[in-house]
């Protein structure tokens, strides 16, 4: 994935700085990954939690090289990340790996339901959760991830949805 990425013409640079978590887009070619969530055992921070950062994170870019710097909203912005990352995610799943999903629909939920009312990010996952793309990748979850007790638990169908 970070070679696909990479071949993108998106340099990845890693930082020791923590501040800001774990990832962030800079401009249209670059993607700065925190080394502290990367190297320490953190348990809030999975790996699946770090594949949709750094798949995020490529949403962002993929907006910037679209939309001119003066024509560029901060809530579209992050809702092609957020939206972006949950197709990939959605991608991973249908190829067997339903962790990514699993942990992007969480996450994206409980953030929504938590996060300042005006803050983009917040405003943009009330706007994805009413995309098509949210029901069809809770779908998908139910449909594919067997790894807890053979099928996806009810209680976390209702959670995400």
């Amino acid at each position: 994935m970070l070679e696909d990425i990479r071949n993108q013409d998106v340099q990845i640079t890693l930082s020791n700085e923590r501040k800001g978590g774990p990832g962030k887009a800079v401009g249209e070619h670059r993607i700065v990954l925190s080394t502290f969530y990367l190297t320490n055992d953190l348990p809030q921070y999975p790996e699946d939690r770090l594949i949709i950062v750094l798949l995020h994170e490529y949403g962002h870019i993929l907006y910037n090289r679209q939309k001119a710097r003066n024509d560029q909203s901060r809530v579209a912005n992050e809702f092609a990340a957020f939206r972006y990352s949950l197709e990939v995610a959605g991608q991973l799943a249908k190829k067997g790996d339903t962790g990514p999903l699993r942990e992007a629909l969480h996450r994206m939920k409980a953030r929504s339901q938590t996060g300042r009312p005006d803050d983009p990010h917040t405003i943009a996952l009330k706007q994805l959760m009413n995309d098509p793309l949210w029901q069809a990748s809770i779908r998908l979850l139910a449909n594919t991830d067997t790894s807890h007790t053979g099928t996806l638990p009810k209680t976390v169908i209702r959670h995400i949805q």
